[in-house]
């Protein structure tokens, strides 16, 4: 498992244009919330070569092939957005690569499945009372469809 680079940062502040309100009511939710993750441009490149960088020695260890058509699709959804945030983990199951991404009371998880598939599948929730409700999953999700849940994410509820 890979955790998120610079966890006790927030890269905000630095990378972003926004209005300083915007920047200010983000950084209190996460303080208030004890979160560790970085939000900026570029971060899901980053996911990518963390992908390319997974080494497993076990049955859950996926192919070459399946790290580089993921990598592309993340930095092919990163092209997309102008700012992202890095996944909370990136694992290897079953010869399938997992993203997960939790922020803002919401879910996300990306599975890019083993190849010569080699197709991702997007799951994602809201949270309320520790409970998932409208729970979406959306197979042959495509970078445009991860770049509008990267959206849908850090949006305020």
């Amino acid at each position: 498992m890979i955790l998120a680079p610079g966890a006790a940062s927030f890269a905000i502040d630095a990378c972003l244009s926004y209005p300083s309100e915007t920047r200010q009511e983000w950084q209190s939710t996460i303080a208030q919330k004890g979160l560790c993750l970085t939000i900026g441009p570029g971060l899901l490149k980053s996911a990518a070569n963390g992908v390319r960088s997974l080494i497993s020695s076990d049955e859950d260890t996926s192919a070459p092939e399946t790290r580089t058509a993921c990598a592309s699709f993340l930095a092919e959804a990163d092209g997309l957005l102008e700012f992202s945030i890095y996944p909370a983990s990136i694992e290897e199951f079953e010869q399938d690569i997992l993203l997960r991404w939790d922020f803002n009371e919401k879910g996300l998880i990306l599975t890019y499945h083993s190849a010569p598939q080699g197709f991702a599948t997007m799951y994602r929730e809201q949270v309320e009372n520790n409970r998932a409700v409208s729970p979406e999953t959306l197979e042959h999700a495509s970078p445009t469809d991860l770049a509008n849940a990267i959206s849908w994410i850090l949006a305020s509820a």
